[in-house]
């Protein structure tokens, strides 16, 4: 527990100072965001006695551009990387100090959480009340597809089949590795709520998620910037790659759809006197569809770096003279 916890400081620390660095976003009186939107309950105050609407609103920045999109560009931004560095330092040593959950916890800023943040709609409960529990199961796993590039590769090294690459390709293997561990423990590990614990399971649900928030726009650059490489330099296959980048638009366009019924659902069942007990069609089928194109999300998403760990150990690259080094 200790070695897994100590690996993943390393990659929390980032997030951490990207949580702490400004962004200017457009008041929006919300109770909680997701990725794009937020989901609010209203109050009593500001409407009337009778409305079970919950209201769902775009998160952008001052300068209209979403707020994943300000994120990426903060994840990437040199002026950054020295205050990175030394909140690294500085979190290390206090995590190191007395390492475990609730150390984690205080360094994330989410020790204060008593329940889980709407924004991570669904929860296990969700799902289950609903009859949904198979689904829900199945969308866990497919958060592990991540782990088939390395698969592939590992498969070629044994089989005599790789002549390029192999320390890129076993680097990019253990990234996608890592980022599908995360996300398997973000968006399905932690959604239920065990019973007496020092750190609740919704705290240890929001840390992996701000994990994974910074993973996603650092895997998509990586991966694009290898899409475009071998698009320009692999010794062949080079017409696959502008369709994988047309695949890896068409899985963002649906994890968009994704999480747009998973707004739906939220504005169903998070008003005033929704009862999970006997749950509704419309909810239900949000629900089932949200997750249904969540896995197929998944899915797609990981079809570019499978045909790119393929082309890397099967056809290498030739690159110019300046980018020698790289070769493969």
């Amino acid at each position: 527990m200790k070695t897994s916890l100590q690996i993943s400081l390393l990659f929390v620390i980032m997030e951490i100072s990207i949580e702490n660095l400004p962004v200017r976003v457009h008041q929006c009186e919300l109770t909680s965001c997701g990725l794009c939107n937020n989901v609010k309950v209203p109050s009593k105050e500001n409407d009337s006695s009778d409305s079970t609407e919950v209201n769902v609103k775009n998160t952008c920045a001052k300068s209209g551009l979403p707020e994943p999109v300000v994120r990426f560009f903060q994840v990437f931004n040199p002026i950054n990387w020295v205050k990175n560095i030394h909140d690294f330092l500085k979190y290390t040593i206090q995590f190191f100090e007395k390492p475990g959950w609730k150390t984690l916890s205080e360094i994330m800023g989410t020790d204060h959480i008593e329940k889980r943040p709407e924004r991570l709609c669904p929860s296990d409960w969700d799902c289950k009340s609903h009859n949904l529990g198979l689904v829900q199961d199945t969308m866990g796993a497919s958060c592990l597809v991540f782990f088939l590039p390395g698969c592939v590769g590992a498969y070629m090294a044994l089989t005599g089949k790789m002549s390029h690459c192999a320390l890129g390709g076993a680097v990019l293997s253990m990234f996608l590795a890592y980022v599908s561990s995360v996300s398997f423990l973000a968006d399905y590990w932690y959604m239920g709520d065990k019973p007496d614990q020092e750190v609740p399971d919704c705290q240890k649900q929001v840390i992996f998620n701000k994990i994974d928030r910074v993973n996603v726009p650092i895997i998509g650059f990586v991966c694009s910037s290898i899409g475009l490489i071998q698009f320009l330099w692999a010794r062949g296959m080079n017409w696959a790659y502008p369709l994988l980048f047309v695949v890896f638009i068409s899985a963002a366009a649906v994890q968009y759809f994704s999480l747009d019924r998973f707004n739906h659902f939220a504005r169903i069942t998070y008003a005033p006197g929704y009862d999970h007990e006997q749950p509704c069609d419309e909810a239900a089928q949000a629900l089932s569809f949200g997750l249904q194109m969540h896995i197929i999300w998944h899915i797609l998403a990981c079809i570019p770096p499978i045909v790119q760990m393929y082309g890397l150990m099967v056809y290498g690259l030739v690159l110019p003279s300046w980018l020698r080094c790289l070769s493969c």
